[in-house]
């Protein structure tokens, strides 16, 4: 009886070593990545591999690329904040020069509402690719300002490229394996905490 109980018991461990091992000895794509195609928009996955990128042109190219504009962004808020009372002395007073750290704050808020969502229904390339001509232009406004009120225009531009700069985590996280992007994002933080003391010597 005892016997008659176990065997279906028996039964369903031998399938269940049968299907792991046809699983485990299958050449075939996991099935999470072979879903990728109902779960994502499929705009900027071009395809999926285990090998290392970190010696491809493009990955090297892209990180650098996210360093540089994270530390570009950064830069592109303390430099004038800290330094306001000589940009005012240089351009003449304002009773809006508030606004110059005020609207960077403030455009940053709401592009990083808009583009994590937004991103991730359209794909990330050109809201990146955006970002980077939102920040060249306020780069090129706030270079040839030649009074307080235009500054401030510089730094909306800079405010609403300053989303996709400070995202960085964002991107290493699809491009980085789990394993090592404690290394690739530990890069990045930390040649932006070495920088905020120089920066206003440079302004």
């Amino acid at each position: 009886m005892l016997y008659a109980q176990s065997a279906p018991h028996l039964a369903n461990m031998t399938d269940e070593k049968k299907i792991a091992t046809e699983h485990r000895d299958s050449n075939s794509i996991p099935e999470h990545i072979e879903q990728l195609d109902r779960t994502h928009t499929n705009k900027d996955i071009v395809h999926t591999t285990q090998e290392s990128p970190y010696r491809e042109v493009n990955f090297i190219g892209t990180y650098l690329a996210i360093l540089l504009g994270c530390n570009a962004s950064f830069a592109g808020f303390l430099m004038p904040i800290t330094s306001l009372s000589l940009i005012e002395a240089e351009l003449g007073t304002s009773p809006n020069a508030v606004w110059v750290s005020l609207a960077w704050i403030l455009l940053s808020a709401i592009s990083f509402v808009l583009l994590g969502r937004l991103s991730d229904i359209f794909g990330r390339r050109w809201f990146w690719t955006g970002s980077a001509i939102s920040a060249l232009i306020g780069s090129i406004i706030g270079a040839t300002a030649d009074r307080i009120d235009v500054l401030i225009a510089a730094s909306v531009f800079l405010g609403a490229a300053s989303a996709a700069q400070l995202s960085f985590n964002i991107c290493l996280g699809e491009l980085v394996p789990l394993r090592h992007r404690f290394i690739a994002n530990g890069v990045i933080f930390l040649s932006v905490v070495s920088r905020p003391r120089t920066r206003p010597k440079i302004s």
